[in-house]
């Protein structure tokens, strides 16, 4: 009878939750800030998970899509989540359409969904009192100026809706610190997922030798992989201590499971080996330095990012001359970009002369 009582209490509390529009419903807030208090985990039950089971079959097509994804993600609460589900592609990459949108629009629209999602991390009261906030706030607004000087457009890019925003951020532990890591790998998810749309159309455009076209997407996703390094630096309010806490509970949601970053890099790699390819017309062949340029400076940003990434893993993995954690002996090993040697720009700011990133 407990059981049963319990289950009809989520019921009626998600039920609650689900209606309206979240920016108008207590129920909604009251959710949402249990989950980031106790986490995804923390709140994990079988009556948590019955209730979102049965009122997804009762209603779910009655919510919108983000309060769709919501009581999915804790219809399974208390159960290790997949990369995907952790990070909340589904919810994130809803908005996208297959309409035919310009290279320059796809990277604008990421750049704005990021800029909220930052900004909606300085609101949330769990970090207000955060020990670092006087560095979370400035590493937050460095890059919100970042996404305001790239996302200037004729056409504004598109809004995302305050529902995507809050709903994406569900932590799976009650460590604060986490709000911060879960919005960071987001971000860079968010970067992969449209820098890899954008590969995409870059081999299109190369295999019917248009390099006109080609140069352009480069470009964008060159700068949206500008954002890769700013976005590791946001982890420094993040102690190791918090680290090691939260950890354990998200083991499992691997980075390795991002498909966009293993596409990007797949293609990456593909560009270099067809763009010199010899049937283009001669009216093409003055923009194949640009077009190569881009590529070397786009797998550059990729293999400085891998470096960096590497780098916070061995901090935040403690590891020493002595011990070197299993993750971290992994990502020594591994060359996503395969045996591409790009040309080293001249200035690199973010990377010495040896060869060693700083993340500061």
């Amino acid at each position: 009878m407990t059981q049963l009582s319990s289950t009809n209490e989520w019921y009626r509390k998600l039920k609650r939750a689900g209606q309206a529009r979240i920016e108008e419903n207590e129920g909604m807030e009251d959710l949402l800030g249990a989950i980031r208090k106790q986490g995804v985990y923390g709140l994990g039950s079988s009556e948590l998970r019955e209730a979102s089971a049965t009122l997804l079959q009762e209603q779910g097509t009655h919510f919108s899509h983000a309060v769709r994804w919501l009581f999915k993600r804790l219809q399974h609460a208390g159960l290790p989540p997949s990369y995907p589900c952790y990070v909340g592609t589904e919810v994130l990459n809803a908005s996208w359409t297959e309409a035919a949108v310009g290279s320059g629009q796809v990277a604008k629209h990421t750049v704005r969904l990021i800029y909220e999602l930052l900004a909606y991390l300085l609101e949330v009261p769990e970090l207000q009192d955060h020990p670092r906030r006087v560095l979370l706030q400035q590493r937050v607004e460095e890059l919100m100026e970042k996404c305001r000087e790239h996302s200037f457009s004729s056409v504004p890019p598109d809004t995302p809706s305050a529902d995507v925003v809050k709903v994406s951020l569900l932590p799976e532990s009650s460590v604060s610190d986490e709000l911060i890591f879960l919005r960071v790998v987001q971000s860079t998810e968010l970067v992969f997922h449209a820098a890899a749309r954008l590969t995409a159309r870059t081999l299109e455009a190369i295999a019917y030798s248009d390099a006109v076209e080609a140069m352009g997407t480069l470009h964008w996703v060159v700068c949206l992989e500008s954002f890769l390094l700013p976005l590791l630096r946001l982890l420094a309010p993040m102690s190791v201590e918090h680290w090691l806490e939260l950890r354990p509970l998200i083991v499992r949601p691997s980075a390795i499971q991002s498909i966009s970053f293993h596409h990007l890099s797949t293609q990456l790699n593909e560009l270099h080996r067809i763009l010199n390819h010899p049937r283009y017309a001669s009216c093409q062949h003055a923009y194949l330095p640009g077009c190569q340029d881009l590529l070397n400076r786009a797998s550059k940003a990729m293999s400085t990012w891998y470096k960096a990434h590497t780098r916070i893993a061995t901090k935040y993995g403690q590891a020493s001359h002595d011990y070197k954690p299993e993750g971290v002996r992994w990502l020594e090993t591994q060359c996503p970009l395969g045996t591409v040697t790009a040309e080293k720009p001249a200035v690199m700011a973010e990377e010495d002369e040896g060869g060693r990133v700083s993340v500061r």
